[in-house]
């Protein structure tokens, strides 16, 4: 982040996340929201159930990381999803760009079917970072 951000730090990235995302990289970076973060979710607003669960999703960002319901690696995004119930069902991605610290760069609620999908799809993602880890790639068949 720029040094002339405004961020609060929330947290880090709990140890089980890490050894189950392989997400060593992660390990010992907090994880800080910039003010700059109200300005990137102020569209998402409308789609909470309503004014006040927006605002209490907004003032629980910390519970959300630091006691998430569920968590979810996103490869192609490289973002981590925490995923909790608040007033409704809420995820805060925290976003890994290879810089000193991570940040929370988005939040919005999401439904029970979404998280039901993500833990469908969980086994093949940590597949997927276990062979990047150890450095396998997929074969080519001729």
């Amino acid at each position: 982040m720029p040094k002339n951000r405004v961020c609060k730090k929330i947290g880090y990235v709990n140890d089980d996340i890490i050894k189950k995302w392989f997400l060593d990289e992660c390990r010992g970076k907090e994880i800080v929201q910039s003010l700059d973060l109200y300005i990137h979710i102020a569209p998402h607003a409308k789609q909470f159930l309503s004014v006040d669960s927006f605002n209490y999703t907004i003032d629980h960002v910390v519970d959300v990381i630091n006691a998430p319901d569920y968590v979810y690696y996103n490869v192609e995004k490289h973002g981590i999803e925490y995923y909790k119930k608040l007033l409704e069902n809420v995820c805060v991605v925290v976003q890994n760009t290879g810089k000193r610290e991570l940040y929370v760069a988005s939040i919005y609620p999401v439904s029970e079917v979404k998280i039901r999908n993500r833990k469908l799809n969980e086994e093949e993602t940590i597949k997927k970072q276990s062979l990047k880890k150890y450095g396998y790639k997929k074969r080519q068949v001729d």
